[in-house]
């Protein structure tokens, strides 16, 4: 028997809509011209590309919990999260 999926809703009552994740990229530059501040980063010219490693995700933690956000961008830990009655969409 296959069970049921449920939506996840925030305490404020907002859509959980997935996990906050981090991993690994690398963001391709074109180059890099002098800072106008001594002792400051090179100032990078990003070319709008990024490659993912998607192996490296990995759901951040708060206090040993998965982080998630609803659709507010509102982070929110495991622990606070319900489970719907009604299917999600």
């Amino acid at each position: 028997m296959t069970e049921k999926l449920q939506s996840l809703t925030a305490p404020t009552g907002a859509k959980i809509i997935g996990t906050y994740e981090i991993f690994y990229g690398v963001a391709f530059i074109d180059g890099a011209s002098q800072p106008t501040n001594d002792g400051a980063e090179l100032d990078l010219h990003f070319n709008g590309t990024t490659d993912v490693d998607w192996n490296t995700q990995t759901p951040v933690r708060q206090n040993g919990e998965r982080l998630f956000v609803d659709e507010n961008n509102r982070l929110w830990q495991e622990s606070q999260l319900t489970l719907s009655v009604e299917n999600p969409k």
